[in-house]
């Protein structure tokens, strides 16, 4: 009796491997050929002149974009001091004081 169970368990791994395989072989998205044809690469003019370097380093680039802040709220643990602006963005915490290191 307890051969059979062992057989029957080896009969539905096989089937469900070979159900596996069918099923990705069907839903297997097409390969994309490979070309080993060179593309020929445009390349950017070559200009003389260096772009110009802004006259302040406080004044913004005219495509620059301003970033909103909102207030900043302080935060204390008991490892570190820190601001986080209400508004969020790119620079939304900012570590002031690292108390303990463990």
């Amino acid at each position: 009796m307890d051969n059979q169970r062992i057989f029957l368990f080896a009969v539905l791994s096989v089937l469900i491997l070979m159900l596996w395989t069918a099923w990705e072989s069907e839903h297997r998205p097409a390969a994309v050929p490979a070309t080993n044809a060179k593309q020929d690469v445009p390349s950017a003019p070559v200009t003389g002149a260096a772009p110009a370097a802004p006259a302040k380093a406080g004044t913004p680039s005219p495509g620059a974009v301003q970033i909103e802040t909102g207030s900043r709220i302080q935060v204390s643990t008991d490892l570190l001091n820190a601001e986080i602006d209400t508004q969020g963005g790119t620079a939304c915490c900012r570590i002031t004081q690292t108390l303990a290191f463990p």
